[in-house]
């Protein structure tokens, strides 16, 4: 099973504003850098949460249907299924019709269900058969992942190398790993 970008976000759940206010920048010299820490830092807490800090494409894939008949899928909040794409018996690309599942929105992570009394149909017996592209994330990310997203870009602007002092490894702070633990999706 994989779950990838297809479409980014258009922004971000914080501004290049907003991490110059929390750090305590005042020029606009580094705005750039500023931008690319906001979007690896995001990236990282939803890598550690499962959670879409904002809304995006993504396709997950897996070698075939589920035999409990729920596709679970890698990123929460699900907001939409765009398509269930899978290769049939002979290695032909098919979509599924949507009369065929359901996309259950309020579970985390969200899935793509079974609708009574359909079964999911026969796949090759290949790599990555099943696709389902789906939209996730939030048009305004939770407060405390926000201020996650802050406190990582700022520590990577104010720690650009690792820093080792005797036996210590300046490492990302423990507070970090207490606010994305704390908002991890189950699945």
């Amino acid at each position: 099973m994989s779950d990838r970008l297809i479409t980014p976000p258009t922004a971000e759940p914080v501004s290049v504003y907003d991490l110059k206010s929390h750090a305590r920048v005042t020029n606009s010299a580094e705005d750039a850098i500023l931008g690319d820490y906001i979007e690896a830092a995001r990236q990282h807490v939803e890598g550690q949460t499962g959670r879409a800090l904002a809304v995006q494409t993504r396709e997950f894939s897996s070698d075939a249907f589920p035999a409990d008949g729920i596709i679970r899928l890698g990123f929460a909040p699900l907001v939409s299924v765009v398509s269930v794409k899978y290769l049939d018996r002979a290695g032909a690309e098919q979509t599924l019709a949507p009369a065929s599942y359901l996309a259950d929105v309020r579970s985390e992570p969200g899935s793509v269900l079974l609708a009574v009394g359909a079964t999911w149909p026969a796949t090759a017996a290949v790599r990555n058969s099943v696709r389902v592209t789906y939209v996730c994330g939030n048009s305004t990310a939770p407060a405390v992942l926000r201020q996650a997203v802050l406190f990582l870009a700022a520590h990577w602007y104010e720690q650009k190398l690792p820093v080792n002092v005797g036996n210590i490894i300046n490492e990302i702070p423990h507070t970090l790993e207490s606010l994305l633990w704390s908002n991890r999706v189950i699945g």
